[in-house]
């Protein structure tokens, strides 16, 4: 529980910085920042597989107490990415500085040579930190973990808002938006050195084959993913500009922070889910802690997709005005993050028992649905960021009913209760929210007593149909550790 209030708090940290930095950068510069960042998750599937299989494998091993095999997957995996990456540095450097003005006959821009090249190095750091941190999760370092975070966001935001600001004085405050991003990882990466102790570089080929064949299916499935979570840039790039998508982050902020809480605590609940069934190889037991996970998680968004709906719109406002054209935008996506969020638990059951065909169909589906949902709504009624939200949304909704329906044919799961405890659970949010909402508008009153109406409405309905479930999640005391 520590590690996620400390996320949560590091969130809030960054979730500051997003507000104020937008109050000195403007829309153009934020897109034109976020067109280059978007090639980052894609250098990351450099890898090919050798980090999922790596997440996945090590605490199995630990699990079942294989600890040489343990030990020669972490060198095996870290000689790789070591080789891999700084390959990417060197070749990625000189494509974006020599090759493709030769290539493409025409010179990038100051703003997008500077983005792109830094955008590979942030990349190479992130990989290592990515290492350092699961390593010293997966070793059940959850408190150390979360400190890192807390420090590695306040270092990170506090340098990068300082440099935006004294940047800004020559005009070059785009430049300063880099800064956090470099120092987001390389600070805790400074701090998990400890995850590397005992580390040696050596190369198994044997091994290194057999992770990236085992972990391809998984890295397949993340690729699909972030095609996914990439597509409404893609095409807010391709029908409208990148000023557009300096008003979009708005939204993808607000996917962000209402993901985080869900997310930390699925993730957790994942390494446990890992662990145990590398050591009992029970279904069942891992299916009940997936279950856990779920009804915590929907809870916990019941209040964070309501807040975030409603306070939202008052920060931008207030923060940073030249970015209003994304408010919108951003409560539709909140609305459907809240109810894909409360099946993240759902998802990693496919993970953790390899069934990895089904993986990546789901994640093409939701690549077909997110793609058609969002290039039709725009081409019918227009290139408009809210259209392009709303297709988003209703992909991801769609996508967490899927989830549902699988497991359900998969391994027998209760229909019932996994949709009581997932989309009934965010429901008693989002009626009462966009109730009062769709009210306040209507009859011109305060949008306070709305925000206040639809969590008093929330409350009763969570106490109506959860009762008892919260009763024995207080007396049983139980803990996500």
């Amino acid at each position: 529980m520590f590690l996620t209030a400390v996320t949560v708090l590091a969130a809030l940290i960054n979730f500051i910085y997003s507000l104020i930095s937008k109050r000195y950068v403007d829309p153009t510069d934020l897109g034109i920042f976020s067109t280059c960042m978007i090639i980052e998750p894609y250098l990351t599937y450099l890898q090919l597989g050798s980090m999922h299989a790596y997440n996945r494998d090590l605490p199995q091993l630990l699990g079942a107490k294989k600890m040489q095999e343990a030990q020669n997957l972490k060198n095996s995996v870290f000689t790789f990415l070591l080789v891999v990456y700084g390959t990417v540095l060197i070749i990625g450097t000189l494509f974006f500085i020599v090759i493709y003005p030769h290539v493409f006959a025409k010179e990038l821009s100051a703003q997008h040579t500077v983005g792109y090249v830094t955008t590979i190095f942030v990349t190479v750091i992130a990989i290592f930190y990515s290492f350092g941190m699961n390593t010293a999760r997966i070793y059940n370092r959850f408190n150390f973990s979360a400190i890192v975070e807390f420090v590695g966001a306040i270092v990170a935001v506090g340098v990068g808002l300082a440099s935006i600001i004294l940047l800004r004085r020559n005009g070059l405050e785009y430049y300063g938006l880099y800064v956090r991003s470099v120092l987001m990882y390389a600070v805790p990466l400074i701090l998990y050195m400890g995850s590397f102790k005992g580390i040696r570089l050596r190369f198994d080929f044997k091994l290194i084959k057999s992770v990236v064949f085992s972990g391809l299916p998984l890295l397949v499935n993340s690729f699909i993913w972030t095609i996914v979570t990439s597509i409404d840039k893609f095409v807010i790039l391709y029908f409208l500009d990148e000023t557009m998508l300096g008003h979009y982050t708005v939204a993808l902020l607000g996917f962000s922070t209402l993901a985080l809480i869900p997310q930390t605590i699925s993730n957790a609940y994942c390494m446990k889910m890992n662990e145990l069934y590398g050591a009992t190889g029970s279904t069942e037991k891992i299916i009940e802690y997936a279950k856990q996970s779920t009804l915590i998680n929907s809870v916990i968004t019941c209040f964070t997709s309501i807040c975030a709906f409603y306070l939202l719109p008052i920060f931008i406002q207030t923060v940073m005005p030249n970015y209003t054209e994304g408010t919108e935008a951003a409560q539709i996506i909140i609305i459907g993050v809240a109810i894909y969020s409360s099946t993240f638990s759902f998802g990693h059951l496919f993970t953790i028992l390899k069934k990895n065909a089904q993986l990546i169909v789901n994640s093409i589906l939701l690549c077909i649905f997110n793609a058609v949902f969002s290039t039709v709504l725009v081409l019918v009624f227009g290139a408009n960021i809210n259209n392009v939200a709303i297709g988003t949304a209703l992909s991801y909704a769609l996508y967490s009913i899927l989830l549902i329906v699988r497991l359900r044919q998969m391994f027998g799961s209760n229909l019932k209760s996994m949709l009581r405890n997932s989309w009934l659970a965010v429901l008693c949010a989002i009626v009462p929210c966009l109730g009062f909402y769709g009210l306040s508008t209507l009859l011109d009153f305060s949008i306070y007593i709305a925000f206040a109406a639809s969590l008093v409405f929330m409350i009763a309905l969570l106490l109506v149909f959860y009762n008892q479930d919260i009763k024995d999640l207080i007396t049983r005391k139980k803990s996500l550790f």
